[in-house]
C-alpha cells in the first residue's frame, strides 16, 4: 500500500492496530507524510465522520410479494381449492318509487306466514353504478409468493462489506490526495515569493552528497530542506546550519533510512546570515557540507 493511501487511512481511523502501529513509526521519521497530513488533515476528517450508511451501495429494489399470477394457487401447499364454489349472490334491483307504491297498493293483505307471525323483511342493497365489483382472490395459507427469497439465502457478510466500504474510503481518500496534491502545488507556486538559497557538497570518502535549499519563513527565521545520498540506515543523523561568524546551530536530528534523505527543519536564524549546512552525527562530527551562496537569490 502506497504512503498517501495509508496516510488518509490513517487519519480516517481505517488501520487495523497492527497497521495504525506500523505506520506511526513511519511517520515518526517522514517529515513528507508529516507535512501532507498537516494539509489534507482538515479534508479527511470529514470523511472520518461519515455513518456506515453512508457508503453503502445502492441495492435493487425488492421484489415484489406478489407475482404477475396472483390469482393462482401454489401446487403442494396447503387444501386445493374448492372447484364447486357458488357464485356470488346478486342482489336484487330495487324498483322505482312510484312502481313500488304500485305493488304495495296492488298486493293482498294476506301476504304474511300462515301462523300470523311476521317474519324477517330482507332489505335488498342497491346495485352500485358500473357492476359489482369482482371478488379478490383469495391465497391459501401456508402457500408463499413467487419471487420472494428462499431460506437458503444470506445477505452479505459482515467482512464482505467492511472491505467494499474500505474500498470506498480508499478510492474517496485517493481523491482528496488528488486534490490537496494540487492546491499544495499552487499554494508553493504563488506564495514562494522569499529569497531562496541553494548549495551543493559532496564527501567522497564517506560516500555521500548533499543538496540545501533554504527559504525565509515569517519573522526572520529560514526553513532548509535538503537531500541527502549516501547515509547509513538506522544511524541517528544530524542537521546543523552554520552563520558567517562560524558559530554552529543544531537544526534537527533523525535517523536515516533507506535511499535519499530528504530532510526538512527551521531555525530562528536570518537567511542572509546563513553561512553553509552541514549533515554530521549527533556526536558532533560532520560529514558532508553544503557551502551557501553569498547573497539570497530570487527564484527564477
Amino acid at each position: 500500500m502506497a504512503d498517501q493511501e495509508r496516510l488518509a487511512l490513517y487519519l480516517m481511523g481505517a488501520l487495523d492496530d497492527a497497521e495504525r502501529e506500523a505506520f506511526e513509526a513511519h511517520l515518526a521519521d517522514c517529515w513528507h507524510c508529516l507535512d501532507e497530513a498537516a494539509e489534507i488533515g482538515p479534508s479527511i476528517s470529514g470523511l472520518a465522520g461519515l455513518a456506515d450508511v453512508d457508503w453503502s451501495l445502492p441495492t435493487d429494489a425488492a421484489p415484489s410479494d406478489f407475482s404477475a399470477e396472483a390469482g393462482s394457487v401454489p401446487s403442494g401447499s396447503g387444501p386445493a381449492a374448492s372447484t364447486d364454489a357458488p357464485e356470488p349472490t346478486v342482489p336484487a334491483q330495487v324498483p322505482s318509487p312510484g312502481v313500488a307504491e304500485l305493488q304495495q297498493t296492488d298486493a293482498p293483505d294476506n301476504t304474511g306466514p300462515a301462523d300470523g307471525t311476521a317474519g324477517p323483511t330482507e332489505v335488498p342493497m342497491p346495485r352500485q353504478r358500473g357492476g359489482a365489483a369482482s371478488p379478490a382472490p383469495v391465497r391459501p395459507s401456508g402457500s408463499r409468493p413467487t419471487g420472494r427469497r428462499t431460506s437458503g439465502t444470506r445477505p452479505a457478510t459482515t467482512a464482505g462489506s467492511w472491505y467494499r466500504r474500505r474500498g470506498l474510503w480508499a478510492a474517496a481518500a485517493a481523491v482528496v490526495l488528488a486534490l490537496a496534491g494540487g492546491v499544495v502545488a499552487i499554494n508553493e507556486w504563488t506564495t514562494r515569493a522569499d529569497p531562496v538559497l541553494t548549495g551543493t557538497g559532496e564527501a567522497p570518502g564517506y560516500g555521500a552528497s548533499l543538496s540545501v535549499v533554504i527559504t525565509a519563513g515569517d519573522q526572520g527565521s529560514s526553513t532548509i530542506r535538503i537531500t541527502a545520498t549516501g547515509l547509513r540506515q538506522g544511524t541517528r543523523y544530524r542537521l546543523f546550519a552554520v552563520t558567517r561568524d562560524g558559530a554552529t546551530h543544531v537544526v534537527r536530528d533523525w535517523t536515516a533510512t533507506s535511499g535519499p534523505q530528504e530532510v526538512a527543519g527551521e531555525t530562528s536564524l536570518p537567511v542572509d546570515e546563513l553561512s553553509f549546512i552541514t549533515v554530521g552525527l549527533t556526536d558532533g562530527s560532520a560529514i558532508v557540507t553544503a557551502p551557501i551562496a553569498g547573497s539570497p537569490a530570487s527564484p527564477r
